[in-house]
């Protein structure tokens, strides 16, 4: 792949390409109207903290998590 083509080949695959997606977590996520990462990517973190509860993104401060998606839907790559 070239360099600065990752987010173009990343956004269009279906969520369950991603590691720990496995099928209840994407059927989830299918019920939520995301179906690629690049919902995922713009799906905010207090609709998914609802939908998934604290437990699974706890580990991740929101601080971080805001600039790694900033940075990721602005088209960079970390």
């Amino acid at each position: 792949m070239p360099a600065g083509q990752e987010v173009a080949v990343l956004l269009p695959l279906p969520v369950n390409r991603l590691g720990g997606v496995g099928p209840a977590t994407a059927q989830r996520l299918h019920r939520a109207g995301i179906r690629t990462i690049g919902d995922l990517a713009t799906a905010s973190l207090p609709d998914l903290v609802d939908w998934f509860g604290h437990a699974h993104g706890g580990g991740c401060p929101y601080g971080f998590c805001q600039a790694a998606r900033a940075s990721f839907s602005t088209g960079l790559c970390w």
